[in-house]
């Protein structure tokens, strides 16, 4: 289920970075560089998934900005960037077998 809830997050974030054209025809400024922008955030979403199959709680931080908050899915409450890693700690330190697509 968390999978689900963050593949439709990475998705709902290309949504908005996708280019939009003009009537003319011609794209914006910002849509010329959105190729590179849709590649890094892809590159950012592998390195999630990577980091959460290997349990690299220190590389998975580095993904959040220090002033995250945000509330998963399985909580009671929310949750800080100094939180928001336990459930890849979880995944290590249980050596719960992990594989993403």
């Amino acid at each position: 289920m968390f999978q689900r809830a963050i593949a439709s997050v990475g998705i709902a974030a290309l949504l908005f970075l996708v280019p939009c054209q003009r009537s003319e025809g011609q794209a914006s400024g910002a849509a010329r560089g959105t190729p590179d922008i849709v590649d890094e955030v892809w590159a950012l979403e592998d390195a999630y998934w990577r980091f959460v199959k290997a349990g690299d709680v220190e590389n998975y931080l580095t993904l959040w900005n220090n002033d995250f908050r945000g509330w998963p899915c399985n909580n009671e409450h929310p949750a800080t960037k100094a939180t928001i890693g336990d459930w890849v700690r979880e995944i290590r330190d249980q050596k719960i077998r992990f594989s993403y697509a």
